[in-house]
């Protein structure tokens, strides 16, 4: 067995374990994935809500040598692309991912798994910005890429795999405003999708269906190439906020494929990885993880009624996603 189907296997039974009550959701993660959102490298905090930013210069960076063309890699947030000569349409790839909750997604050895696929470029999240050449309206691209031979990326255009819509891994469009080096964009009506890959690129591991996705905030940085930046072989991830929504209509369509669990997204995230049935089997009251917001078109809201099942008057119907994250300067074709 190879070193990254034991990476995997160790992830899995991590979150076997949470689903029984003995899941670690202490933050610290192993040093190739993502820092506790709420804790930089040199130890400072934020509070809670808000946008959280304050990445510190690291004292060294060692970019992954996991990346294909590792080589490529450049500057603080180990970007292939500056920004310098694009200051007013910058493009970025997710770098990290610190998802916080909800609790399975937010398991460490999990963040660690998700944090290597990107490492690897199996699990590419594009953000494109337009209009950026003064403060004031600037509109954002943002979903799936495929990674070109030549290190560059390109969006996906209808070539999801079936079963599901063809397009669920399109980009979307978000009106958004920029202050100084900072960018927010209030929430998404509608959803999309973005999956890790495997590591020959020709199945699906896991993809995260998302509605109503917001940036709580966004902080460019050198030259507009970074948000964030990587100090040692760990990713500070607290110059950039998300908050976005999973349904559970969206997760029981959504399946997690990595042997030995095969499972439902749903069955996932409400803790229980081990189930192999329809996770509506089971009264959502009694779920170890419930539902905790209400998504309806498209728009998301946390005003619902938790832990009831939903044919019997809940109205919960879906999980609240926040996280941190960081970046690096792309070309997106």
């Amino acid at each position: 067995m190879n070193m990254k189907k034991i990476y995997w296997l160790l992830a899995l039974t991590a979150i076997a374990g949470f689903a029984m009550g003995c899941g670690d959701d202490s933050g610290n993660t192993p040093d190739s994935s993502t820092p506790d959102s709420s804790t930089t490298p040199d130890g400072s905090t934020t509070p809670d809500g808000g946008v959280t930013t304050g990445c510190t210069a690291p004292p060294s960076t060692v970019c992954p040598d996991t990346a294909p063309d590792a080589t490529g890699l450049m500057g603080a947030c180990c970007y292939r692309t500056s920004n310098a000569d694009r200051l007013d349409a910058p493009q970025f790839r997710v770098a990290a991912l610190n998802i916080t909750q909800p609790a399975p997604l937010a398991n460490p050895t999990v963040k660690g798994a998700v944090n290597l696929a990107i490492d690897e470029e199996r699990f590419n999240w594009l953000f494109s910005v337009t209009g950026a050449a003064a403060d004031g309206p600037v509109t954002l691209k943002t979903g799936f890429g495929s990674r070109n031979a030549d290190a560059t990326f390109s969006f996906a255009n209808g070539d999801a795999p079936a079963p599901g819509d063809v397009t669920r891994w399109d980009p979307k469009t978000l009106d958004g405003t920029l202050t100084g080096e900072l960018i927010t964009a209030p929430a998404l009506s509608g959803a999309f999708t973005v999956p890790i890959l495997s590591t020959d690129g020709t199945s699906i591991v896991l993809e995260l269906p998302l509605q109503a996705f917001q940036i709580v905030g966004m902080s460019m940085s050198e030259m507009r190439s970074c948000v964030g930046n990587r100090g040692g072989r760990a990713y500070c991830a607290r110059d950039a906020d998300l908050q976005t929504f999973i349904t559970i209509e969206d997760a029981q369509a959504g399946m997690v494929d990595l042997a030995p669990i095969n499972t439902s997204l749903c069955n996932f995230i409400r803790g229980a990885a081990t189930a192999t049935g329809d996770c509506m089997d089971e009264d959502p009251a009694t779920w170890r993880v419930k539902p905790d917001a209400r998504c309806e078109a498209g728009v998301c809201t946390e005003t619902c009624a938790p832990g009831t099942d939903l044919t019997d008057g809940g109205t919960c119907n879906a999980w609240k996603l926040l996280g941190g994250f960081a970046a690096q300067g792309v070309t997106i074709n």
